[in-house]
C-alpha cells in the first residue's frame, strides 16, 4: 500500500449530519475537506497502516492549503482572474507580534489577507516559507469545490412522505481535473474503486508513479532544530486531563499561533451497555478540529523535529489528522 493514491469523485459528496429545521424536516450540512476516518473508509485502510492527508492533486501536481499570515499587497481586493497574471505573496514574521514585513510596515500600501483562501502549489509553499515572498506567484488557485443544495422528500419504508418531509441535502462538487491526494503508508493496496460521503458516492482510486511523487518527499523530512510549523491537515488535540478542545499539540503551547476558528467535529464510538454488556454505538462529546493552514512558533524548538502527523494518544495521527511541516525561523 506505501505510496501515493488520487481519490477522484464521481459526483457530489455528502460528509455531514442530519440536523433538524423544522417538525418533521432537517437539513444535512457538509463538512469539507472529508477527514481522515471518511478516507481510511474509502480506502479500506489496514489497522497497521499510517494514512497522510487529505492534500490536493491537479494536472500532476500537489496543492496545500495557503496557511494563516500569507498576503498580497494588492491595492484593490483580489479577483479570481487576476490568478492567472500573477500576485505577489508575503508571508508574516513573529516578533512580540504577527508582524508585516519591513518593506510594508511604513508605506500606504493595503494588504490582503489570503490564509485559507486559496491553494498554493507545494513548490511554491516551499519557496514562500524559505525566502519569505514569492514575486510573482503564478501557481496558486481559488478553492477547486464548490456547494451545492439538494432537496428530496423524506422517505419511510423506502415510500415519499408527501407531507411535512422536505429536506435540504449539502453537498460539494470537486471542479474537474482535481483529485483528493493522499499517502498511505504500509502494506496491502486500496480497491481501485469504492465509496465515500453519506450517499455512497462513487470514487476511482489510482495509484501515482513514484517517480512523479519524489519531491513531495518534504512533508516528512527532518528538520533539526525547528522552532516553527505549519499545520496542512485538520488537527484533533485536546488536553489530557480535562479533555477541552486545544488549537495546538497537547503538551507543547507555542509562544504563538494564528489559526481560524475551530470546527465542530463528531464521530461514533462503541461502549458496552451497563445492562447487557454488549457493545453499543454512542456520539462522541463535541470536539472542535483545528482546519488546515494554522501556523506556530516555539520559544526554543518545537515539540517534534521531523515532520508528519503529531504523535496523538488516541491514535487519530495514524489517519492523517494534525500533518506539522516543520521550519527554522532562526535560518530563514
Amino acid at each position: 500500500m506505501s505510496g501515493w493514491y488520487t481519490l477522484t469523485p464521481a459526483g457530489p459528496l455528502t460528509l455531514g449530519n442530519l440536523t433538524p429545521v423544522g417538525q418533521n424536516s432537517g437539513q444535512v450540512g457538509c463538512r469539507w475537506p472529508p477527514n481522515g476516518h471518511h478516507l481510511a473508509a474509502a480506502l479500506e485502510l489496514p489497522k497497521t497502516a499510517q494514512l497522510w492527508g487529505p492534500f490536493w492533486f491537479y494536472r500532476g501536481d500537489l496543492y496545500l492549503p495557503m496557511p494563516q499570515g500569507v498576503y498580497t499587497d494588492a491595492k484593490n481586493p483580489l479577483q479570481p482572474e487576476q490568478l492567472s497574471k500573477g500576485i505577489n505573496l508575503y508571508r508574516m514574521r513573529w516578533d512580540s507580534g504577527w508582524c508585516l514585513q519591513e518593506a510594508h510596515l511604513h508605506t500606504p500600501t493595503e494588504v490582503e489577507q489570503l490564509g485559507g483562501r486559496l491553494l498554493i502549489k507545494s513548490q511554491d509553499f516551499q519557496q514562500l516559507w524559505k525566502a519569505g515572498s514569492l514575486k510573482p506567484a503564478k501557481l496558486l488557485k481559488p478553492l477547486p469545490w464548490q456547494t451545492l443544495t439538494l432537496s428530496h422528500n423524506r422517505r419511510e419504508n423506502y415510500e415519499v412522505v408527501q407531507d411535512g418531509g422536505f429536506y435540504a441535502e449539502m453537498t460539494v462538487l470537486l471542479n474537474p481535473g482535481w483529485s483528493i491526494l493522499v499517502n498511505c503508508l504500509g502494506n496491502g493496496a486500496p480497491p481501485d474503486r469504492s465509496s465515500l460521503g453519506a450517499g455512497r458516492t462513487p470514487v476511482v482510486i489510482q495509484a501515482l508513479d513514484p517517480a512523479r511523487t519524489k519531491n513531495w518527499d518534504f512533508l516528512g523530512a527532518a528538520c533539526a532544530g525547528a522552532d516553527g510549523a505549519v499545520l496542512l491537515t485538520s488537527a484533533l488535540w485536546s488536553d489530557a486531563t480535562q479533555k477541552v478542545s486545544l488549537p495546538y499539540p497537547p503538551g507543547a503551547e507555542p509562544m504563538a499561533y494564528a489559526a481560524e476558528l475551530g470546527e465542530p467535529w463528531q464521530s461514533w464510538k462503541y461502549l458496552a451497555s451497563p445492562k447487557t454488556g454488549m457493545p453499543r454505538s454512542v456520539l462522541t462529546p463535541g470536539e472542535w478540529s483545528t482546519p488546515a493552514g494554522a501556523i506556530y512558533r516555539w520559544a526554543k524548538q518545537a515539540p517534534v523535529q521531523r515532520s508528519g502527523p503529531f504523535p496523538d494518544r488516541f491514535n487519530r495521527h495514524v489517519l492523517g489528522y494534525g500533518h506539522l511541516w516543520l521550519f527554522k525561523e532562526t535560518l530563514l
